[in-house]
């Protein structure tokens, strides 16, 4: 399997190192990534300050729910590398397999090629006033990203909100998700598809992996337990 590495410019990348080193205090979102500056700016102060998500009271349950849900901004290219991958070698399996469900692509600015993918089952919307509709109605959250570093807010979102997920191991990077537990992770898009059919029909995982989801963003990654950590650096 390919993976894509994106590397900034020299000047770019000495001119962010320069200010990462005069800080008081520099945040990261993951561990990873507050290892990788560790690693080139040895003096410098470095903190993981994590993604925050509010977790809502009662998730709406599996039999009021269907279809599959991606979200992501679509400024940021891996999002649109994520779809057209989805699309070309996941969807189809997925979609012979469960003949009723629909793909909701969610996200401000899609270009050309995304909005292409829309169809009777595929839709894309485009910028929404909020998430929650989306993450309230559907059934799947699917983060077939292929690169990209940091948490990844989309899937602690859906976790946040009682949907479960079927990402990539580049999705959950950083953020402590192991597969099976809190969600179903998937390298190929044989496995993808089969994770995404076998969450979407069975009752009891869905379940088992909803609840998970969401004791796991409370315990780490609520504005409760964030905050403490946050008053703790300052």
């Amino acid at each position: 399997q390919a993976t894509m590495v994106v590397v900034k410019p020299p000047a770019t990348r000495e001119r962010e190192l320069a200010v990462y080193g005069k800080a008081d205090l520099a945040l990261t979102v993951t561990d990873a990534d507050a290892n990788t500056l560790r690693k080139v700016l040895p003096r410098a102060n470095i903190g993981v300050l994590p993604n925050v998500h509010p977790v809502p009271a009662t998730p709406t349950p599996f039999d009021q729910r269907r279809d599959l849900l991606f979200v992501g901004g679509f400024q940021h290219h891996p999002n649109v590398d994520a779809m057209l991958y989805f699309a070309r070698e996941i969807w189809p399996q997925v979609a012979k397999r469960l003949s009723h469900a629909k793909l909701f692509i969610v996200g401000d600015r899609p270009p050309q090629e995304i909005q292409q993918l829309a169809g009777d089952r595929i839709v894309v919307t485009g910028f929404v006033p909020s998430v929650e509709p989306y993450l309230s109605r559907c059934r799947v959250s699917v983060a077939p990203l292929r690169y990209g570093a940091g948490m990844k807010g989309k899937i602690g979102e859906a976790a946040a909100a009682g949907l479960p997920v079927v990402s990539s191991s580049i999705g959950v990077e950083g953020m402590g998700l192991c597969d099976n537990q809190q969600a179903l992770v998937a390298d190929t898009p044989k496995a993808f598809a089969e994770a995404i059919v076998r969450l979407y029909q069975d009752a009891t995982l869905w379940q088992r992996l909803s609840e998970a989801g969401r004791e796991f963003i409370l315990s780490r990654y609520s504005p409760a337990v964030v905050g403490k950590t946050f008053n703790s650096m300052l």
